[in-house]
Formats: structure tokens, sequence, C-alpha cells
């Protein structure tokens, strides 16, 4: 059994890899998804919610494809304000269990939103996670 993943994240999240390339994650996404086709695998791509906003079109195009299943990788992967205080005054860019749940919602929304599909498919930034994590994601996802 071939279990292929990819992480997609969003245009403006500027990755130690995305000076290197002249597409975005998304984009690449579809073409990996072009080759996972042809060689009839199926593959699950995790996909931040601020992704689904910033790029409508091609997380739509990557979700009408039967091969391929698009979880969630939490809205911005960690990557705000509320994050990095959580960091800074709690140790752990993941928060409290309030805000996990915020993020989990927020990103299934947006994934709802634009694939007009429920997620069961759900991997951390980074796999990251705590004792919040696991039990809210099984309510949820």
């Amino acid at each position: 059994m071939i279990c292929l993943t990819g992480d997609v994240h969003h245009r403006s999240y500027h990755g130690a890899n995305t000076r290197y390339a002249k597409q975005t994650e998304a984009q690449l996404a579809l073409r990996y998804c072009d080759i996972a086709a042809r060689h009839n695998v199926k593959l699950t791509l995790f996909v931040t919610g601020k992704a689904c906003l910033e790029e409508q079109a091609t997380v739509e195009d990557l979700s009408r494809r039967s091969h391929c299943e698009i979880g969630g990788h939490t809205f911005c992967a960690f990557r705000s304000i509320r994050h990095w205080l959580s960091k800074y005054l709690g140790g752990s860019v993941l928060g409290s269990a309030a805000l996990q749940r915020g993020d989990i919602e927020r990103t299934i929304a947006a994934i709802g939103a634009v694939t007009g599909k429920q997620t069961r498919a759900w991997r951390n930034h980074a796999y990251l996670h705590d004792i919040h994590t696991y039990p809210i994601l099984g309510e949820l996802v």
C-alpha cells in the first residue's frame, strides 16, 4: 500500500523553501496531484485554512480531483500574533485548548467553504500537539 501525503501552506507563509519556487505550494500541489493520478495513487493534502482563503480556485481544483483528499493543517501554521504570544507567555505556539479549538474550527470552516466538503483528515503543522489536541480533533474532525 502506498500512502502519499503533502502539506500545502498559504501563499503568505514564506517558508524556507519559498524563495526557490516560482509557483505557490498550492500550484505545486496540482502538479503533485497530476503525477499521483498518472500512477493511480491516491493522496491526502493537508491544507492550511489561509491557503483556502488566499488561493480559493486552486484549492477548489484540488478538491475536485477524485484521487485527492483535502485535510486540515491548522489555519495559519501557527504564524499569528496569538500563537507568538502563546509561545512567549506559555512556552508553546499551540496555546490553550480554546485557542486550538478556534484554530481547528476556522480551518474546517475555510476548507468547507472552498471545497463544499467536510474534512476528515488532519495533520498539525510541524506535527505539534499536546494533551488538548487529539480530544478536540476527535470532536470536530
